[in-house]
């Protein structure tokens, strides 16, 4: 019988996949080792336990035994892995200041944490759009997504004066917008942002320079606008879940919108497939995740991670928000559900990409997808 070999060129991508998948789950591994640190610090414990790390390379074996691996190969590769580990622990012991060890207020712990925010768009604002127009396809996806229903929602406008974008960052979503609208307002917390967005419009669109402003300011003071003067206010990538008072917010959208005006809003969903596993061994391909134990947002850049503030909603409550504020929801969607789960490297299958859209846009009504976009109007 003609023996049938096995496709070289094939074998050789699957080892790539498997082998960027192991990388990809040692950085995540890494990543917890660093919240190890910060809770051993505040605890006063030992980095190196020795006998913990013994009792781990014992598991290690028999993991390797039941899955007829080489128990002593597994044992030494562990061995490093747990030495790198320690390293980056002591490594970020040496260069972080001490961390708090008495509880902060609600009120100081917000502070930090807008804080955080701002030290991360500093760093980020440079970068932000390449980032995201390369990495994290499952975020990559959502923005397409929303971005479609944003074009369906200016459809049914008849005013197309003036847009707002809340939380506009470097202002992709605001240029998109100017296509569409006399005037356009980006406003976003970050100066650094707002900087960049400015700079970029500038640059890569001259034209509509003079129709596109973009504002720092902190969207929980209020919105810097005339009654009844918006005819469409968008809120994009989770943003109503970045502040913290949102419901006057929302107040604030209804009083800036003319009548018949329209919106687009997007929270994190707190029912969410990607929450209900509480923890995912390897890296996601969302840009930024709820972290449910620290009850925060941890968003990933650049090996780091920044706990900003975020409160993720379940669509029940979004009805309710909305309904309070006097804004009218007519359709809601949750996106993406099965992608936000899946790691992050099976997207580097260009087969994969298009019929998961489709499955994603299925899902999309059954209320498990990491955000939350609800639409509407001003009666």
């Amino acid at each position: 019988m003609e023996t049938i070999l096995p496709n070289l060129e094939e074998l050789g991508r699957q080892l790539r996949m498997l082998d960027r998948h192991l990388i990809n789950l040692l950085a995540r591994r890494m990543d917890i080792a660093r919240k190890v640190e910060e809770y051993k610090r505040v605890k006063n414990q030992l980095i190196l336990r020795q006998d913990i790390e013994d009792a781990r390379l014992s598991q290690y074996k028999e993991w390797a035994h039941e899955s007829g691996l080489n128990p002593n190969f597994i044992s030494a590769i562990m061995y490093q892995v747990i030495a790198e580990s320690c390293r980056v622990q002591f490594d970020q012991h040496q260069r972080q200041t001490p961390l708090p060890i008495t509880p902060v207020s609600d009120e100081e712990y917000n502070a930090l944490l807008k804080r955080n925010l701002l030290r991360l768009t500093e760093k980020w604002a440079p970068r932000y759009d390449q980032d995201y127009a390369t990495a994290y396809p499952a975020t990559k996806m959502y923005f397409r997504f929303e971005g479609r229903l944003i074009e369906q929602e200016i459809s049914h406008l008849i005013d197309k004066n003036i847009a707002l974008d809340l939380g506009c960052a470097t202002g992709r979503r605001t240029r998109k917008l100017s296509k569409s609208f006399s005037q356009v307002f980006g406003y976003d917390i970050s100066p650094a942002m707002i900087s960049e967005a400015s700079e970029i419009i500038k640059q890569s669109d001259p034209d509509r320079y003079g129709t596109v402003s973009f504002v720092a300011i902190d969207l929980e003071y209020g919105i810097p606008r005339d009654k009844n003067e918006a005819s469409f206010v968008v809120m994009s990538l989770g943003t109503g879940s970045d502040i913290k008072n949102i419901a006057d917010v929302l107040k604030e959208v209804k009083r800036v919108l003319v009548p018949g005006g329209r919106f687009l809003m997007s929270f994190y969903n707190a029912d969410a497939l990607i929450y209900r596993w509480r923890f995912l061994p390897w890296p996601t391909p969302l840009a930024a995740e709820i972290n449910m134990t620290k009850h925060c947002l941890d968003v990933h850049y650049r090996g780091e991670i920044y706990s900003v503030y975020a409160r993720p909603y379940t669509v029940s409550e979004i009805h309710e928000l909305l309904d309070k504020s006097g804004l009218t929801l007519t359709d809601i969607f949750t996106y993406p559900t099965i992608s936000s789960i899946l790691p992050q490297n099976i997207f580097e299958n260009d087969n994969i990409r298009g019929p998961m859209s489709e499955i994603e846009e299925n899902l999309s009504r059954l209320y498990g997808g990491a955000y939350i976009i609800a639409m509407g109007s001003k009666q």
